[in-house]
């Protein structure tokens, strides 16, 4: 039987619709190295193969396999003079050369020029290298192409590669297609000063990742601090869960592969922020019948989403070529460009993969009756699933709590089917801003300050969330402070989750009231939006139908807007239907109000 979430959705969304790659560096066989997680190398320490007191500098390098390789600086081994004598490091921990050559590890170190000087300093875990060093980094042939990127810690300065004017950060690709020419060397010259953390060769038919071991099954992963344990670094341990943050390195999320060696992946509490130089590896599955990507998230910096090189956009699903040979396989997923990515969900989906969806069901009330006294406990108490959903059956009564909703298939319904009885989820956090603020008057709550995307009575971070029959209400300006010169924005429920379906449900708040965040899909219908300005607002797509929105009266306020939407390109945005706006008479004779005025649009 088709139930009502998919009813609702094939008329939805069917409305809706019509409206860093890294710098390689090769390693001699007989070279010694230790090997991640992620089967790239990071080079400890190497034996020369030819005698560097008699060999011209810089040589030609010795036998090196087409192999995923890093060079970090967490340690001063390796480091060589130009008579292949270990350079020891000071007592804080560097080691340099200056005015001479060398080596590290396989690297050639050039730094005789007046000024050069290529110090590694183990406690920072980077090398400065100054203007006037040339670094010859080895490598090895590939058919498919090789690659070497120079990543830094201090943003992007002007380098030199073979010859071509390139920035640190940028995986340069070896423009000699010769075969016959390998192993060489790629020249990198620096004409600044820069602070390495690593040297990354990345070969184009090694992955580094191996084969992942991964079944053709729908997966959603959820991006945000709840899910902080599954933050690891390159070698598999768990990173500070105060910080959860991989940057600079290598590391995992799940069993998604993260290269933030020249980008920065850091959880927060309702999304991610991902730094472009950022590549995620994802684990996906052969499948017959198609497999397809789904990135969510918020893209306010414009960078470049490339599924394995293509590019994609935000909330749209992407098709995952498939492999050549037919197996499973980690597809890069690379955010590319200057600022940050806000990710909160990547969603795979394969073909083959249709699972009948079940449904458990718990009680929320008040008293002994019930399960769960608070809508919050029921959620932290059981899991869920798009395949095997969470059904809160809600007693009707006054629930004041903030709800967050960081689980896929979550369902909030009225336990009086006809809703004649309401069930209302309240609180009346506000966003502190201008005179609106505990440090400029003492009579706001100081523990109710938050920001506009934390106000939320009910925040729904996790996709295919439904609700029938549910009142959400943000008390702030309604019977919290009411009075002339306290509106500032109180959201009632906010969403960047997709697949969202609310029926008969209520909304009501004053400034800000319902914010549809995100790249999001939502559904509205038969149901009540009430506010004073911006009371529908956001970037999700959403299908609003047969519902009214009204626009009440603020104390010394005599106009508004219905909504503000903030549409990304390709994207729909708001779409009402047969739906009815109204106006509070308290507004007067002389009011004007708008239905919609753009925050802004990308």
């Amino acid at each position: 039987m088709m139930t009502h979430e998919n009813t609702v959705w094939k008329t939805a969304l069917g409305v809706i619709a019509a409206g860093a790659m890294a710098l390689a560096v090769a390693v001699p066989a007989n070279a010694a190295t230790t090997t991640s997680e992620q089967s790239d190398t990071t080079i400890t320490s190497t034996n020369q193969t030819t005698d560097p007191a008699t060999s011209e500098f810089p040589g030609t390098p010795g036998e090196t396999e087409a192999k995923d390789t890093t060079i970090d600086f967490a340690s001063t081994d390796g480091l060589k003079d130009a008579s292949g004598n270990p350079i020891a490091a000071d007592a804080t921990g560097t080691a340099k050369i200056e005015q001479a050559q060398g080596s590290f590890n396989a690297v050639k170190v050039d730094a005789t020029a007046t000024g050069a000087k290529f110090a590694v300093r183990s406690t920072n875990k980077d090398a400065q290298i100054n203007a006037g060093t040339v670094l010859y980094i080895p490598v090895a042939y590939d058919a498919k192409g090789v690659s070497v990127k120079i990543a830094a810690s201090q943003g992007n300065t002007a380098i030199v590669v073979d010859g071509a004017d390139h920035t640190t950060n940028e995986a340069v690709t070896v423009a000699d297609a010769n075969k016959a020419d390998f192993p060489k060397y790629v020249k990198v010259e620096f004409t600044a000063a820069n602070y390495a953390t690593a040297i990354v060769i990345d070969y184009a038919s090694d992955s580094g990742y191996g084969t992942p071991d991964v079944q053709a099954k729908d997966k959603t992963y959820t991006f945000n601090a709840s899910n902080a344990s599954l933050l690891k670094d390159a070698n598999g341990n768990a990173v500070d869960a105060a910080n959860p943050t991989v940057q600079g390195a290598k590391g995992s999320f799940d069993d998604i592969k993260i290269d933030a060696t020249s980008g920065k992946v850091y959880l927060r509490a309702s999304d991610t922020q991902v730094n472009g130089g950022t590549t995620l590896y994802l684990p996906i599955a052969a499948d017959a019948q198609g497999v397809s990507v789904t990135v969510q998230g918020n893209n306010n910096a414009n960078l470049g989403l490339q599924l394995d090189g293509n590019d994609i956009a935000v909330g749209k699903a992407a098709a995952v070529p498939a492999s050549s040979d037919g197996s499973a396989r980690y597809v890069p997923l690379s955010f590319t460009g200057t600022g940050s990515f806000y990710l909160t969900t990547i969603s795979v989906d394969y073909g083959s993969d249709t699972p009948a969806a079940t449904t458990r069901t718990v009680t929320v009330g008040k008293g002994a009756d019930y399960q769960y006294q608070t809508i919050q406990d029921a959620l932290n108490a059981n899991d869920s699933s798009l395949t095997d959903r969470l059904t809160l059956k809600i007693a009707p009564g006054d629930y004041q709590e903030q709800v967050t909703v960081t689980k896929p298939g979550v369902v909030f319904r009225n336990a009086d089917e006809t809703a004649k009885q309401a069930v209302t989820i309240h609180e009346a956090y506000y966003a502190a801003m201008g005179d609106v603020t505990p440090d400029k008057d003492a009579k706001y709550d100081k523990a109710h300050a938050a920001g506009t995307n934390t106000s939320g009575t009910v925040l729904v971070k996790a996709d295919g969330f439904s609700a029938y029959g549910i009142t959400f209400q943000n008390d702030f300006n309604i019977t919290t402070h009411p009075e002339e010169g306290s509106q500032t924005p109180a959201v009632a429920f906010y969403s960047s989750a997709d697949k969202v379906n609310l029926v008969n449900c209520r909304m009501i708040g004053r400034q800000d009231t319902v914010w549809f965040n995100g790249n999001g899909r939502v559904n509205v219908e038969n149901s009540y939006i009430e506010g004073t300005v911006d009371f529908v607002f956001g970037s999700a797509d959403a299908y609003i139908y047969d519902t009214t929105l009204h626009m009440a009266h603020f104390a010394g306020k005599d106009n508004g807007y219905f909504t503000a939407p903030n549409t990304n390109k390709d994207h729909t945005g708001l779409v009402f239907d047969k739906c009815v706006f109204t106006v509070d008479a308290g507004n007067g004779r002389r009011r004007w109000v708008v239905r919609g005025r753009p925050r802004s649009s990308r």
